[in-house]
């Protein structure tokens, strides 16, 4: 109702009301955070009092905790539980014209691929009246630097031993890869390496979570999983650690191994041309984002031997 709130207490980038990641449980419990909310659970119904928590890398698990590591909130009754959390943003693409046709050349523009996804990315590439726009390059590098965890990936690369979180998170954009929803990971996705959160439950012990069709977080996934100091077997075995733990779902008759290795031909044939166009001063993109032809892929993904058998049929069509 108009008027009904008196008093609003805001606390923004509220992550630092709660207790380090990895910390103890001892630690979590005597959080900030954990004080707030015992304090505003107090307040007598109908005092007008509001209290709002945001931040642009919470943790949703950590302010809307399940009823069992927060046993007193179903003390205090209805009248007191949570709001459930915003998390279903429709913003997607919404600087798309969709009416446009381009040529698949036309479509490797920035220009063009930066629209898609999370408005960001287009908003950081146009100039606005008062700021130059961000180069590609550089916007880029910045999805890179998100994708893990808001680090810088120059430095993070160098000194990191990578594990399952990071993983999880580098092969998502590309990989397609189902997260189980009861998983500790899926909410740290969300809060740190750019997942997107389709569904909290009631009972806030299942987290959905998907990775969307953007651009630019592929091609920021592409450029480190080919960095020369980044190594695609570790990435695998943690891989592989995440499916023996239930942490993926493998797919149907091992999907998830068949979008690897066409993953894999598929950056074989770009670093080829990469190199060619290097070598010819032709272009001096970087990106994976662009088209090849099907002669070309298949190259890069069969055996010469089996290339060389439906090399004719090719020709044919």
């Amino acid at each position: 109702r108009e008027g009904s709130v008196k008093y609003l207490f805001a606390f923004d980038e509220a992550r630092m009301l709660v207790g380090k990641k990895g910390g103890s449980k001892i630690a979590e419990k005597n959080s900030p955070f954990y004080y707030i909310l015992r304090a505003l659970i107090l307040l007598p119904e109908g005092s007008g009092i509001f209290a709002v928590f945001t931040d642009t890398h919470s943790n949703i698990s950590n302010f809307s905790p399940t009823s069992y590591l927060d046993p007193s909130k179903r003390v205090a009754g209805e009248g007191y539980q949570l709001f459930a959390p915003f998390y279903l943003l429709d913003t997607m693409d919404m600087n798309v014209k969709f009416k446009e046709v381009m040529t698949l050349k036309e479509s490797e523009d920035p220009q063009h691929f930066f629209q898609y996804g999370r408005p960001l990315w287009g908003a950081l590439l146009m100039p606005s009246s008062d700021t130059k726009g961000m180069k590609s390059e550089r916007i880029i590098e910045l999805a890179m630097d998100k994708l893990i965890g808001g680090q810088f990936f120059g430095l993070w690369k160098k000194n990191v031993h990578i594990g399952i979180l990071d993983t999880l998170a580098i092969l998502g954009p590309r990989l397609c890869i189902e997260i189980a929803p009861q998983s500790s990971y899926a909410p740290d996705l969300i809060a740190n390496n750019m997942r997107l959160c389709i569904s909290v439950l009631e009972d806030h012990k299942y987290v959905v979570t998907s990775m969307s069709t953007e651009p630019v977080l592929a091609e920021a996934s592409a450029r480190i999983m080919n960095d020369s100091d980044i190594s695609l077997t570790k990435l695998i075995n943690q891989l592989s650690e995440a499916l023996k733990k239930g942490v993926v779902d493998a797919g149907y008759r091992g999907e998830l191994t068949a979008r690897l290795l066409l993953l894999n031909a598929w950056d074989c044939c770009i670093k080829k041309k990469i190199l060619d166009e290097k070598k010819k001063k032709t272009n001096d993109s970087k990106n994976y984002f662009r088209f090849v032809t099907l002669e070309e892929f298949l190259k890069s993904l069969l055996a010469d031997n089996v290339y060389e058998k439906i090399k004719n049929r090719l020709e044919e069509t």
